[in-house]
């Protein structure tokens, strides 16, 4: 079950984890790329080697150290990449816009989308060398909040970013065979959560049909619907995940 590699941030908790073990089952390699190591998810994924060899390759860096990244993806140039997803990022306490300072949006749009930007344009660049043009897919983990308005500005427009990126380079890669998506998930239970307050969740939860979180599981599969030859004719787009 051969069917290449896929890049995925954030890889050890939460919607990225959840991308690794779908994305595994459905048969595709994975270089999981996490800012932290975890014990149980580095066990977890050496269980997912024994099964299939050499399936999942961790690496350990921080996502805004460029230079850093650069080496990394540097070691990944011999491997068939046919997929990325830039799940990483980082929730901000939620404070009003006219008491937000400029340094926090800062840091949160190096965080949630520079970093996004400059390991896409790397990735991009090696699989650009593939003289055959397989089918490659590219999806940005945006957020509903980026569409609804909630939650903290630096986090809304820094996810909103992702947005316009994934529609700008769906157009200019399509001549190279790499489809780009992004995906705004709503309120989804992972570790994010505890830091949301009681009263934004409840707003949030008001918006789905539901009423109800979202699993990891559920929006990861619509990731890796995306990154599959099932979604090939979908490419630009922005999907709602949101029950």
């Amino acid at each position: 079950m051969d069917k290449g590699t896929v890049i995925v941030t954030g890889a050890n908790s939460g919607i990225g984890l959840a991308c690794v073990n779908e994305l595994f089952s459905a048969g595709y390699d994975v270089v999981a790329l996490v800012h932290t190591p975890r014990p149980e998810v580095s066990a977890h994924f050496a269980t997912l080697n024994a099964e299939r060899h050499n399936a999942i390759a961790e690496f350990s860096c921080d996502l805004t150290d460029f230079t850093a990244v650069k080496d990394i993806v540097t070691k990944l140039r011999h491997l068939p990449l046919v997929g990325l997803v830039n799940n990483a990022g980082i929730l901000p306490q939620d404070k009003l816009f006219v008491m937000t300072p400029l340094a926090d949006l800062e840091h949160c749009f190096k965080v949630n989308c520079l970093s996004a930007f400059n390991l896409t344009q790397l990735v991009v660049r090696l699989m650009m060398r593939d003289p055959a043009k397989k089918p490659k897919s590219i999806v940005m983990v945006s957020s509903i909040n980026a569409l609804d308005g909630y939650g903290p500005v630096e986090y809304a427009v820094s996810k909103g970013a992702l947005i316009s990126l994934a529609t700008k380079l769906a157009r200019e890669l399509q001549s190279s065979n790499i489809r780009v998506n992004s995906v705004c998930p709503g309120l989804t239970a992972t570790s994010f959560n505890p830091e949301i307050p009681a009263e934004l969740k409840k707003l949030m939860q008001s918006r789905s049909i539901s009423h109800n979180y979202l699993t990891a599981e559920q929006v990861a599969s619509t990731i890796v619907y995306l990154i599959t030859p099932a979604s090939s004719g979908i490419n630009g787009q922005c999907l709602q995940v949101r029950n």
